[in-house]
C-alpha cells in the first residue's frame, strides 16, 4: 500500500462515447499522485480497446481485463489490484471538477477521518441540479448516525459510491470483521456496490470510523434525459437498505429507537413519492398511492423541500395536472 496513493477505480462497459471524457477529467487533477485502474468488464464494443490505448497516453493508466460480471464484479477486480492508501469509485460516463481529489485528500488528512464525502451535480439536459452536504463537519460513529436520524438530508448524499474517497484499510478490515463474524472466507471487494456495506463501515470496523464532509459538489453525474422508473423491485431493495440502516442504528442508539423508526419511516415513504413522481412524468401507471398521514411524515421531517412539495401536489393535484406543473418548474 503506497501512502498518499488515491487509486481510482473505473468499470468499463459500452463506454465508447463517454469513456475518454471521464478519463480526461481524472488525469486532469490537480493531485496527481493517483493511479487510475480500468476494468474492462467484457465489454462487446470497442470499449476494452480503447482503454488500451488511454493507458498508452498516462503511465498512470492501468488495464484489467475479465470477462463480464456486473459494475461490483468490476470493482472488485479493480480493488484487488489497488495499490494506494485511498479507493475511489468513478462511473464510466461520468466526470470530475478538477481539484475534487486534492480538496477531499487534504482534507481527509487534516482530520484524519476514514471517509471523505463531498456533494454531486446531477447534469440532465443540460441542466445542473445540485445535491450538497448540508453542513461540513467531521463525525464519529455515534455521531455520524445520530445526524443520519435528525437530517434525513443526509441520506442522498450518503447514499452513492462515487462522491467520497475511503481509507483502503477501512474497507479490508470491515469485510475481515464481516468474514469472521459469519464464519466465512468470502472476499471484502464482493460487498461493495451493496449500500449496507458503507453501513457496516462505520458500524462496525474494528477501532471505529470517522467521516468527513466537503460542501462542495466535485462530482459530475450524467443522468439520462427522462428520469428512470425505480419500479417494485427497486423499491423493495431500498426498503431492504433501510430495514439494513436501521438494525445498525438500534445497535448503536438504543435509546432513540421511537426517531430510528420514524426516520426510516420517513425515508420510505420519500422514497414513494420519487417513484410516484417518475411515473407521472413518464406517464406510466401510478402504482403506489399516497395517504395525506404520508405528507404529513413527510412535512415533519428533514427530507429536502422538494420533496415535500412533490408529495403536497401528489395528494392535491390530478396527475396530468401535476405533470404540467412539473414542465414547468423544470422549464424555469
Amino acid at each position: 500500500m503506497i501512502t498518499g496513493l488515491i487509486s481510482v477505480i473505473v468499470p468499463v462497459y459500452k463506454s465508447e462515447a463517454f469513456l475518454e471524457a471521464c478519463v480526461d477529467s481524472i488525469t486532469a487533477q490537480s493531485y496527481a499522485n493517483i493511479e487510475i485502474i480500468l476494468v474492462n468488464d467484457g465489454s462487446p464494443d470497442g470499449s476494452g480497446k480503447l482503454c488500451d490505448n488511454l493507458a498508452k497516453s498516462d503511465s498512470r493508466i492501468k488495464v484489467i481485463h475479465k470477462e463480464n460480471g456486473g459494475v461490483a464484479s468490476a470493482r472488485g477486480a479493480g480493488m484487488r489490484a489497488a495499490r494506494g492508501e485511498f479507493i475511489s469509485l468513478v462511473d464510466h460516463d461520468d466526470t470530475l471538477e478538477q481539484d475534487m481529489y486534492e480538496c477531499l485528500y487534504e482534507r481527509i488528512i487534516e482530520t484524519k477521518a476514514d471517509i471523505c464525502i463531498c456533494g454531486y451535480n446531477i447534469i440532465s439536459n443540460g441542466r445542473n441540479h445540485v445535491k450538497n452536504v448540508p453542513h461540513e463537519k467531521r463525525l464519529d460513529r455515534t455521531s455520524f448516525w445520530e445526524t443520519y436520524i435528525d437530517d434525513n438530508r443526509y441520506y442522498e448524499i450518503f447514499l452513492q459510491p462515487w462522491n467520497r474517497i475511503f481509507r483502503t484499510g477501512l474497507l479490508k478490515s470491515t469485510t475481515d470483521n464481516i468474514s469472521n463474524t459469519n464464519g466465512s472466507s468470502a472476499e471484502w471487494v464482493c460487498d461493495i456496490d451493496a449500500i449496507s456495506f458503507y453501513n457496516d463501515c462505520i458500524a462496525i470496523a474494528p477501532g471505529g470510523c470517522s467521516v468527513v464532509f466537503y460542501n462542495r459538489p466535485f462530482y459530475n453525474y450524467f443522468a439520462s434525459g427522462s428520469p428512470a422508473s425505480l419500479g417494485n423491485t427497486m423499491l423493495s431493495e431500498l426498503s431492504t437498505l433501510h430495514e439494513h440502516s436501521k438494525k445498525v442504528m438500534l445497535s448503536l442508539l438504543p435509546h432513540r429507537a421511537a426517531d430510528i423508526e420514524k426516520t426510516i419511516n420517513c425515508r420510505n415513504i420519500a422514497d414513494i413519492v420519487m417513484e410516484m413522481h417518475r411515473q407521472i412524468v413518464l406517464k406510466q401507471p401510478v402504482k403506489q398511492k399516497l395517504k395525506w398521514r404520508n405528507v404529513r411524515t413527510l412535512m415533519k421531517g428533514t427530507v429536502y423541500n422538494k420533496t415535500k412539495l412533490s408529495a403536497l401536489l401528489l395528494f392535491l393535484l390530478p396527475r396530468f395536472l401535476y405533470r404540467f406543473v412539473y414542465k414547468m418548474y423544470s422549464r424555469k
